[in-house]
């Protein structure tokens, strides 16, 4: 029932997902005036002390990098509606009072849909997932690079809510050396004061990570695993390959999409090179129509050979299979900084089923969790 339970709310958000690019397509951005309230941060404080807040109720201060929004979430008792109240910003568009966005309950517990305004007044369509009384992930259609942004409940907090808040993004990794050597995009751990990985042949056991790595400007880091003797590196199935994919192959990705609701089990996607470059003519990625999420950043991209080509790192939302994946190349201009050095070796594993190939690369692709 558990599985049955899973496969329900992926279809459900699904459905939101595909709604919201319909809606995309049909509706240009507009600019609107949106409603001003009397509330600040004083003021809100006062509403929540002097009364039992709905669920969800209270100050949440954003975490992902941005215009650094600090909002109040209010419940309409009425009509169940969800609002944000901007408390302050970085950009002088805001005021404060102002409702930034409003979200209507579906029959997704803990999804809704709405309305949120864009820095410039522009609105789009969204989603908001909320996650354990004290974190809200937004899904914003008409972002580009970084649909999903994170809030955390700053007021009021419960100890409960304290514990439950600190895994804040979690996206995938991926095992490149026997020595604890695992990549990931730096947008997922950037601003992290903890990183951890589970999934793979760990099964729920976390181990932290430091990062060894860093590149930002092409949105890559090399993670170093703490490997306890109960937990020795296990063989690496896939092989590495940085020669330049043609366009129209086939390929495939493995990850973790949207935990929260599609749960902890690795996902598998497969597609094509749609093309040799990516968004406006980038020449450090692909384009590919392999359907991914929120969650499959940091992932493998895999060609037919079973070799790792690149590293999911970014999709259009309201595009139809609008993927993109930095090209292995970036990743191997950084393995001579590794200690020890590793070496990418190529395999062939072409005649190998899918559904074998899949079997034999999860156990050394993981979730990597932040705080």
């Amino acid at each position: 029932m558990k599985d049955i339970k899973w496969l329900s709310v992926a279809t459900l958000l699904f459905l939101f997902l595909l709604s919201s690019c319909a809606y995309q397509q049909q509706t240009p951005y507009t600019s609107y005036t949106t409603q001003q309230t009397a509330y600040n941060e004083s003021t809100f404080k006062e509403y929540l002390d002097a009364n039992t807040p709905f669920p969800y109720e209270g100050i949440y201060a954003q975490l992902s990098a941005g215009n650094n929004y600090r909002l109040a979430l209010k419940k309409d008792a009425i009509t169940g509606k969800y609002f944000f109240i901007c408390l302050s910003s970085d950009t002088s568009n805001w005021r404060i009072g102002e409702v930034k966005a409003y979200f209507e309950p579906t029959a997704v517990p803990d999804v809704f849909v709405g309305k949120w305004y864009m820095a410039n007044k522009s609105i789009s369509k969204a989603t908001a997932i909320f996650q354990y009384n004290s974190t809200i992930t937004i899904y914003i259609d008409n972002a580009i690079f970084t649909p999903e942004t994170l809030y955390i409940k700053v007021y009021p907090l419960t100890q409960n809510d304290a514990n439950e808040s600190q895994t804040v993004r979690s996206g995938t990794g991926f095992m490149i050396s026997s020595n604890g050597f695992v990549v990931t995009n730096y947008h997922i751990i950037e601003g992290a004061s903890k990183i951890k990985i589970r999934g793979g042949y760990l099964g729920m056991a976390e181990l932290n990570a430091t990062v060894a790595i860093a590149d930002r400007n092409n949105d890559l880091c090399v993670l170093k695993v703490n490997m306890p003797n109960d937990y020795p590196p296990t063989p690496i199935a896939y092989g590495f390959d940085d020669s330049l994919i043609k366009a129209g192959e086939s390929v495939f990705c493995m990850g973790y999409p949207l935990t929260p609701l599609m749960g902890s089990e690795i996902k598998t996607t497969n597609g094509i090179i749609s093309s040799t470059t990516g968004f406006q003519g980038d020449v450090s990625t692909y384009q590919v129509s392999t359907p991914v999420q929120p969650g499959n950043s940091g992932g493998p991209l895999f060609n037919e050979s079973g070799n790792v080509i690149g590293i999911i790192n970014a999709k259009i939302p309201g595009a139809e299979n609008v993927g993109y994946a930095i090209k292995l190349s970036y990743l191997k201009n950084l393995i001579p900084l590794l200690e020890p050095s590793i070496q990418f070796t190529k395999k062939d594993i072409k005649n190998t089923p899918l559904a074998d190939k899949i079997e034999l690369f999860k156990k050394t692709i993981f979730i990597v969790e932040v705080q």
